[in-house]
């Protein structure tokens, strides 16, 4: 990824930007892992933070809006620019077709990773707890790590920062790394165990009809 990253910066970058400004336009990148800070991957706040981001992009972009991967192949192309079309350089012309239709998303060939939802419907989120009322231990897993908000309007489950039980997963002191290091590898485990009970119960609700249809890929989803 970081090798990826340096070569949008170093190559493929600064030739966009000058052929933009040649032609009026202002070329900005965002990239939607590089500045988030800690405190929101604590929060699980990254999704809706790249979410937001894209909204603002499509929102003030006067052309077509380009979503890059980390995950480019660069023997494709060496670069991309964004005007009211499509121009690309260094690039296979039997490709063009094909990207020109894909304009809005250039993406690369591996799934994302699956979050689990920061904000579940609060009957949603209750019917899925019904899946699991003869396990306890999975019962407690999901109340541990999703509080209800009585205050929203319907009331909603929220998924607590993961500082809320592992203190040390937000460490940054030297002294502290072995400890941080086993609250990251705590977490990895506990995210998984939640996200496969929240899967299993949506998949088995929605096929009951206790769950509108559909509702179940949002704990699929990248």
């Amino acid at each position: 990824m970081s090798m990826e990253r340096d070569a949008l910066l170093d190559k493929a970058y600064p030739e966009v930007q000058e052929f933009c400004q040649k032609l009026g336009l202002v070329f900005e990148v965002v990239d939607m892992r590089w500045g988030v800070p800690n405190t929101l991957t604590t929060d699980h706040m990254s999704t809706e933070l790249c979410l937001r981001e894209i909204e603002s992009c499509k929102r003030m972009s006067l052309g077509p809006t380009f979503i890059v991967s980390h995950f480019l192949d660069f023997s494709l192309f060496s670069s991309v620019f964004v005007n009211d079309g499509l121009i690309l350089t260094g690039c296979d012309p039997s490709l063009i077709p094909v990207l020109i239709e894909i304009w809005q998303a250039l993406v690369g060939n591996r799934y994302g990773f699956r979050p689990i939802p920061r904000v579940i419907e609060g009957e949603e989120f209750e019917e899925l707890l019904l899946k699991y009322s003869s396990d306890s231990q999975s019962l407690k897993l999901l109340r541990d790590w999703f509080w209800k908000d009585e205050n929203a309007v319907p009331p909603v489950y929220i998924l607590q920062p993961i500082t809320t039980h592992l203190l040390d997963y937000g460490e940054t002191r030297a002294e502290r790394q072995e400890e941080h290091e086993k609250a990251l590898r705590s977490w990895s485990e506990l995210q998984q165990r939640i996200a496969n009970l929240l899967r299993l119960a949506a998949t088995q609700a929605e096929k009951e009809g206790r769950i509108p249809k559909g509702a179940r890929h949002k704990y699929f989803k990248s």
